[in-house]
C-alpha cells in the first residue's frame, strides 16, 4: 500500500484500504464464533471486579492491621490487578462481548471510570489502528520498531507517575473542551505500555485526526461533546470521591481507588508489548505484525485473552472467550505461538535489542507453506 503524505494529512476516507490477509476460515464457523452471549461474559466481569474488589479490601485490612512492609506487597498486588483492568475496557469497546448493547456500555462505563480513560477516544483511535495496523504514519497508536528506554522500564513497570501525570492531563484538558490543537498538548498513555505512543494514540497530531473536522481528521462536532462529556464525568467524579475519602480520614481509599492505575503496571504492560514488538510494519498480513501467545488460564483471564492477538486482528468480531477456539479453527495456517509470557520475552527481547543496533531489522516469523484447506 503505498500512501502519500498528502493523503496523511487528510481526511481518513481518502487513505487506500490494506487488502489484510486472513486465514481461510469457512463463513458458517465464523457465524458461529461470532455469536455473542449475555451469560458468560457477564460472569467474567462480574468475577473480575469481584477479584478487584478482594485485592482493594486485601489493601484496606493490610493497612488496619499489619505493618506497612506488607501493605507495600499488597498495593503491589492490587495495582498489578487494577493495571489489567484496561483489558477490559478493549474488549468492552469492540461491542462484541454481550450480546446486550446496554450490558456492554454499563460495564464498559464503569471500567472506563475505575481507569481514567475515555472509551470515545479509544475507540477513534483503535478502529485506525484494526484498520492501519503498524503502517507508518496511518497507525498512530502503535509505532514500530518499539524502542525501550531504561528509564522507560522503571516508570512502566514500577511506578507510572509520568503516565499519571499526562494521563489526568489529557482528561482535565477535555473536560475543559480542548483538543490538543485548540490548547497546551499533553500527551497521555492509555495503552500503558512501554514507550506505547502517547494516548494510546501517538501525539496531538493522532488526536486531531481522530477528532477534528475534515480535512484535518475524521471527526465531528457530536463525537466532540461526547469525548469532552466523558472527560468531565471522569474528572469530577474521580475529584468528588478523593474529596469523601480525605473529608472520612480514609487516606488509603486514595490509592485503593483513585491512583492504583499506575501502581504496579508491570504486567499488563508485559502483556502489552508482545502483541507486535520486534515485528514486521507495513505489511498486509497480521500474521507477521502481530503476535500471538499462549497463556495459561491466569493471565489468559487477567488478559481477557487478548494473547490471542493475531486472530483478534484478523477476525475481530469474535468475542474474546471465543479467541481460543478460533486459533483452533485457523491454527494451521499461523506461525507457532510462544507458550507463556516469559517465554515469549525471552524471544523478544534480542530482537528488541538488536533493533536498537539496526533499527532497519525485523523478525519474520516462520508461516505454512500454504493457505490451509
Amino acid at each position: 500500500m503505498s500512501t502519500s503524505v498528502a493523503q496523511v494529512d487528510h481526511d481518513w476516507a481518502v487513505n487506500q484500504r490494506v487488502r489484510w490477509y486472513r486465514s481461510p476460515l469457512p463463513i458458517a464457523r465464523l457465524r458461529e464464533l461470532s455469536r455473542r452471549s449475555n451469560l458468560r461474559p457477564f460472569l467474567f466481569a462480574t468475577g473480575y471486579l469481584a477479584l478487584l474488589a478482594a485485592t482493594g479490601t486485601g489493601v484496606f485490612l493490610v493497612h488496619l492491621h499489619l505493618s506497612w512492609p506488607w501493605l507495600l506487597l499488597a498495593l503491589f498486588v492490587h495495582g498489578t490487578v487494577h493495571r489489567t483492568l484496561q483489558h477490559s475496557r478493549h474488549e468492552l469497546a469492540h461491542r462484541t462481548v454481550f450480546r446486550s448493547r446496554l450490558l456492554n456500555e454499563s460495564f464498559l462505563r464503569i471500567c472506563n471510570f475505575l481507569c481514567w480513560s475515555s472509551p470515545e477516544y479509544f475507540r477513534a483511535s483503535h478502529v485506525r489502528h484494526h484498520q492501519y495496523t503498524v503502517h507508518d504514519e496511518l497507525d498512530l497508536e502503535v509505532r514500530l520498531p518499539r524502542v525501550f528506554r531504561p528509564v522507560q522500564w522503571l516508570t512502566q513497570l514500577v511506578l507510572a507517575v509520568p503516565n499519571m501525570i499526562a494521563e489526568i492531563g489529557h482528561l482535565v484538558r477535555w473536560s475543559r473542551g480542548r483538543l490538543a490543537g485548540s490548547g497546551p498538548s499533553v500527551a497521555a498513555e492509555a495503552n500503558g505500555a512501554l514507550g506505547h505512543a502517547n494516548g494510546g494514540a501517538g501525539s496531538s497530531v493522532w488526536e486531531e485526526r481522530c477528532f477534528a473536522d475534515p480535512p484535518a481528521g475524521q471527526g465531528n462536532a457530536d463525537k466532540r461533546a461526547a469525548l469532552f462529556r466523558w472527560a468531565r464525568i471522569v474528572v469530577f467524579g474521580h475529584l468528588a470521591l478523593a474529596i469523601v475519602f480525605i473529608a472520612l480520614d480514609l487516606w488509603i481509599m486514595l490509592l485503593i481507588v483513585t491512583f492504583a492505575r499506575w501502581l504496579a503496571p508491570w504486567l499488563s504492560n508485559l502483556f502489552i508489548e508482545t502483541q507486535h514488538a520486534g515485528l514486521s510494519s507495513n505489511t498486509p498480513d497480521f500474521r507477521l505484525c502481530c503476535r500471538t501467545v499462549e497463556f495459561g488460564p491466569v493471565f489468559r483471564f487477567l488478559y481477557w485473552h487478548m494473547n490471542y492477538h493475531i486472530e483478534h486482528h484478523m477476525y475481530p468480531s469474535v468475542p474474546f472467550y471465543n479467541l481460543a477456539k478460533l486459533r483452533k479453527a485457523i491454527e494451521a495456517d499461523l506461525p507457532r505461538a510462544p507458550r507463556g509470557l516469559f517465554r515469549a520475552w525471552a524471544e523478544m527481547l534480542p530482537i528488541v535489542n538488536r533493533q536498537r543496533k539496526e533499527p532497519g531489522f525485523v523478525f519474520v516469523p516462520e508461516l505454512p507453506a500454504s493457505p490451509a484447506t
